[in-house]
């Protein structure tokens, strides 16, 4: 049982560690070690979660626990994703750079180089394939799959998308 009112990890300390450890680790600037060490750490809270269960102190606050214990599993998927990214040699996207000491990019500051700050290109081959991350039983499993292709002429009508979002097809990811 999740809700567990006598378990020594409460929502506030679920909630705490989480949020810290996520912006710490899976922010903006991140790098492969820090990463590592987040999602054994995620992985534990799992642990304990599953073991011990999340406490409350007042009946009206029991579905929080469940909500963190939710955002627990998050943690560790987006982590795994993540740790995995950066294992296969994944470099910076978007909004988050990949610190790396052996990293192709050196930003500069108006005093010089921020050596601590050197970070992978991103590596235009991994545009093409999404990251997948399932819970099977109390492991998180990671696959890939090519991205789906995508007209950019057909535009989108409700007529003929609709049929697959009601029934999930959309997110149809045919046999991992």
């Amino acid at each position: 049982t999740i809700m567990r009112p006598d378990s020594s990890l409460t929502i506030k300390s679920a909630r705490s560690t989480i949020q810290a450890r996520m912006s710490d680790a899976a922010g903006m600037i991140c790098d492969g070690e820090r990463v590592s060490q987040a999602l054994a750490e995620a992985r534990s809270l799992n642990v304990s979660i599953r073991a011990n269960g999340i406490g409350y102190k007042r009946p009206a606050e029991a579905v929080r626990s469940i909500q963190w214990r939710q955002m627990a599993l998050a943690s560790e998927a987006v982590l795994t994703a993540l740790d995995h990214y950066i294992g296969q040699g994944g470099g910076s996207r978007g909004s988050r750079a990949i610190c790396d000491r052996e990293g192709e990019s050196l930003p500069l500051a108006r005093t010089g180089p921020l050596e601590d700050y050197r970070f992978r290109r991103e590596r235009n081959a991994q545009r093409s394939e999404q990251i997948i991350v399932r819970l099977d039983g109390v492991e998180m499993v990671v696959s890939t799959r090519p991205n789906r292709s995508f007209d950019e002429s057909a535009g989108s009508f409700f007529e003929r998308d609709w049929p697959d979002w009601l029934t999930g097809r959309i997110f149809d990811l045919g046999s991992d």
